[in-house]
């Protein structure tokens, strides 16, 4: 099919999804939205203390699991790119590994762990771990199969391992993409271990959520400027890193502070983690596995027809929520992106535009929907309002930094034709630029779509908001139909996506 023709129809099916999704203000939203602007600027200082504690918190949680992430997606990239010699089988099951790992989102793994093992700082450290281990294996597999082989064969003539091929030639080539897209992560980590607040594990996101339904807004907003003045700091010092400063600094700094975290979380914290092995938890383990995978069932939700017939219909609301929240931050980002960049805009605005960028990507999305839900009233349009906020952000520093980075000949060329400002935008940034915008994109709408079932969780609708219902209840086999829908679907996405973007090429 034509890309050109295949791109007005996703457009088409986007404007038609944001048509059909009602705005509705809940009847007290417009004092809500009042009394919260009143709270964010006036924040209560007396809980900066609690507040900075709580960040510490999520942060050793963070590193702790990036630590684990790191070490078994590295080992296991080495036989997926085949630096390692493995068998075809070995490197597709790794393959499905990092895939399905990284299909479940980690608020998801995190409700796993904490019905089998209980609120332990281990239920949190594994649910980052498990699917941020899925989503570096994927990227570092992808490095490993780029790198050049000019120096493997000196190397060999000299004698050299496979291990020390690996050690001499190929990671030293490998290791600075391989730290960039860590350190990346690792700020993706943290907004994701505040999440975990919201299951019961320690931490900024838990204390969020209880000045939240406490309705202790200024406590709630100290809360939260604290997590973005966290999300600044470590922005700051990955943007260092892969401007290549400090680099070794850097990365000593980073196992260290790995390190710190396991310490911090084993004593101080109190974490024991042969616990987790004991017979008890096991058979709470295999019991609850059981009870997914229909043993103890005689009639699971995914052999009723009617059943079955819900979560369709609740996958085509996800989906649309996720075409609303791509909308959303799409055209925020475009009205906004070239106010984002240094060489066409403003000093103060362009400082104002990207400290926008970072507090609305600094805020995870599921604090967005349940700020949102005091404002508008539960469902479709609140979980895309949420993830469209979130992705803007993310979005159009994104975009904001292609345009930063083409290069100035072919502008500067136009400029000598006697071209204006509006014109060089029009003719030169813009054809240059295109391709990567549409690429981040539908990247963003990948990572959207994942997301659905958290927002959902938060009263947003959707596949969410069904798995959150029968989760409570504990009809184990319709969480299992709801898991199975979504991996589907985001395995669909993938694979649409792929397509598309090679025909961008």
């Amino acid at each position: 099919m034509n890309k050109h023709i295949l791109s007005v129809m996703i457009l088409f099916l986007i404007i038609i999804s944001v048509f059909l999704t009602p705005i509705e203000v809940n009847g007290n939203g417009l004092n809500n939205a009042i009394e919260m602007l009143q709270a964010a600027i006036n924040p209560s200082i007396s809980e900066l203390p609690h507040a900075f504690e709580a960040a510490l918190v999520t942060l050793s949680y963070a590193f702790s699991a990036i630590g684990i992430a790191l070490i078994a997606s590295f080992t296991l990239s080495l036989f997926a790119s085949e630096l390692l010699k493995s068998s075809r089988a070995i490197v597709i099951v790794i393959h499905h590994i990092f895939s399905a790992s990284r299909a479940v989102h980690e608020l998801i793994w995190a409700l796993f762990f904490v019905t089998v093992f209980g609120l332990k700082p281990m239920s949190g450290i594994l649910a980052l771990a498990i699917p941020y281990t899925g989503m570096l294996g994927k990227v570092f597999t992808d490095i490993f199969k780029q790198l050049s082989d000019s120096s493997i064969p000196r190397l060999k003539q000299a004698g050299a391992s496979n291990g020390q091929l690996i050690l001499y030639g190929y990671l030293p080539q490998a290791m600075p993409q391989l730290m960039s897209y860590t350190f990346y992560r690792l700020e993706c980590a943290f907004r994701s271990s505040a999440i975990l607040g919201f299951v019961g594990i320690a931490g900024i996101g838990m204390k969020i959520g209880l000045m939240l339904n406490d309705l202790r807004f200024n406590e709630m907003f100290t809360y939260i400027y604290v997590l973005i003045l966290f999300i600044i700091l470590i922005e700051i010092w990955t943007s260092q890193y892969r401007k290549r400063k400090y680099e070794v600094f850097s990365f000593s700094a980073f196992i260290f502070m790995i390190l710190i975290s396991w310490i911090y979380i084993a004593f101080v914290k109190g974490a024991y983690y042969d616990q987790l092995l004991s017979s008890r938890n096991l058979q709470y383990g295999i019991k609850f596995i059981k009870n997914l995978l229909v043993f103890n069932n005689s009639s699971p939700a995914f052999t009723d027809l009617l059943e079955i017939q819900k979560v369709l219909l609740l996958t085509l609301k996800t989906i649309q929520m996720s075409f609303v929240a791509i909308f959303i931050a799409g055209s925020g980002m475009l009205m906004t992106v070239i106010l984002g960049t240094k060489k066409y805009s403003h000093p103060i605005i362009y400082n104002a535009t990207r400290f926008i960028y970072i507090v609305t990507r600094a805020i995870p999305e599921l604090i967005w929907a349940m700020i949102l839900v005091f404002i508008f009233k539960p469902g479709i349009w609140v979980g895309a309002l949420a993830l469209g906020i979130h992705n803007y952000g993310i979005l159009s520093k994104l975009c904001a930094d292609v345009i930063e980075s083409i290069s100035n000949k072919p502008l500067e060329h136009l400029k000598s034709t006697g071209a204006n400002r509006s014109q060089i935008l029009i003719y030169g940034v813009i054809p240059t630029v295109i391709n990567r915008f549409i690429s981040y994109t539908i990247y963003r709408w990948e990572i959207i779509l994942r997301t659905t079932i958290v927002v959902g969780i938060a009263g947003a609708g959707g596949l969410g908001y069904y798995f959150k219902y029968h989760f409570s209840l504990f009809h184990y086999t319709n969480v299992t139909l709801v898991i199975l829908v979504f991996m589907i679907l985001v395995k669909i996405a993938d694979i649409l996506s792929a397509k598309f973007q090679k025909n961008l090429i």
